[in-house]
């Protein structure tokens, strides 16, 4: 989180596992790969893309 600007930023996402540092492996996903995808899915959304 952005505290300055109290703004939340997604970053990745477990696809598959325990949850963030367990001791099993888990499968994460980094969302920038896929947010022209998303964006183009999500219609007139509001967006801050970088």
């Amino acid at each position: 989180m952005d505290t300055s600007k109290a703004r939340l930023h997604l970053v990745g996402i477990i696809s598959y596992g325990n949850g963030c540092a367990s001791q099993k492996p888990s499968i994460n996903t980094r969302v920038t790969s896929y947010l022209s995808w998303i964006v183009s899915r999500t219609g007139d959304a509001t967006y801050c893309i970088k």
